[in-house]
């Protein structure tokens, strides 16, 4: 079974890099490729992940896809996930502004007394 697995895990992954060209829509590179969804909210599940689901899912799946090198991949998911000054749970990492400085001292006060609570008991 974990060679049939196997094998259908790098006939679909051939596959996927074919049918999205083969190459870096960044700088054209055929190396180190991976599998990015462009708009990561119409993601429906992991393509990495699950190599078993039906040819027609997965086919659906891959066209909410491009293909990136590594270095392309982790610059685009960086910018998906930074947040802006003022933003997210705890403002910019490491900023200290005024519009930061707020949300990260109101998120150690909740997170420091919610420790404590777990650990009373």
């Amino acid at each position: 079974m974990a060679d049939y697995m196997g094998r259908r895990y790098r006939e679909r992954r051939a596959n996927a890099i074919a049918k999205l060209g083969g190459q870096c829509v960044e700088c054209g590179t055929t190396e180190n490729l991976q599998i990015d969804h462009i708009d990561p909210a119409t993601k429906s599940f992991d393509l990495g992940h699950l190599w078993s689901v039906s040819i027609e899912r997965y086919g659906n799946e891959l066209t909410k896809c491009q293909l990136l090198c590594e270095p392309h991949h982790i610059e685009k998911s960086r910018r998906e996930r930074s947040v802006e000054h003022g933003g997210g749970l705890t403002g910019k990492r490491n900023c200290r502004c005024e519009l930061c400085a707020p949300l990260k001292r109101a998120y150690q006060r909740n997170n420091t007394a919610r420790w404590k609570r777990s650990r009373r008991g």
